[in-house]
């Protein structure tokens, strides 16, 4: 078996000792992603969104895996919460895997998918991505590179449904679905890790 590991102080993924690019990097190495903002007020409000964003995730974590008791829910960010709840049960969502770091031997990146499992309405086993921002075109690059690394996990080759939702802070939901550009999504990210390993590879 494989040695991997993940460092989450740094968010750096490692595998037989030599680091693989993650999900994110690879991503922002090929400008899949826009770049962060350079204006001080923007970037400001950049990263208040990505502080918000890791709460939010906890929350809906302990939620899948049924310990929404130890987290001290933030009223300002309740409301995220119960939308991701309300996604859950219109979806008929069980939560099988959630934010589990997990490697890909073959393609060598590593990952952190939001959550994966069953969804009684879409009639099968769904990755979603989950975000407290608008939903663009680039998210899925990173559902098609979670699909490949639960695919991994779950040793199976079976095409899965792929949902960006984003949460709301009024406890509404907005769903879309980018199955149908897998190939697109995962042919462009697998260029992008194979470029950023190289990266890597030579130091940068």
């Amino acid at each position: 078996m494989r040695d991997f590991r993940f460092d989450p102080e740094t968010h750096s993924y490692f595998l037989d000792g030599r680091r693989i690019v993650g999900i994110t990097e690879a991503m922002a190495r090929a400008g899949l992603t826009p770049p962060k903002p350079e204006n001080r007020t923007a970037l400001d409000n950049f990263r208040r969104a990505g502080e918000r964003g890791s709460v939010v995730h906890k929350m809906c974590e302990l939620y899948d895996t049924g310990r929404e008791h130890e987290f001290e829910m933030d009223p300002t960010l309740e409301g995220y919460a119960i939308a991701w709840r309300n996604f859950c049960e219109e979806y008929g969502f069980q939560s099988e895997l959630t934010e589990v770091p997990l490697p890909h031997e073959i393609y060598q990146f590593g990952g952190t998918p939001d959550t994966a499992g069953n969804s009684s309405l879409l009639g099968g086993f769904t990755v979603a991505e989950r975000k407290t921002r608008e939903l663009q075109d680039y998210d899925g690059f990173q559902l098609a590179a979670q699909e490949l690394l639960v695919q991994r996990e779950l040793k199976t080759d079976k095409p899965m449904f792929l949902l960006g939702v984003r949460l709301k802070q009024d406890g509404h939901f907005e769903v879309r679905v980018y199955s149908a550009k897998r190939t697109f999504y995962r042919g462009l990210f697998l260029a992008a890790v194979s470029v950023a390993n190289y990266q890597i590879s030579q130091g940068r």
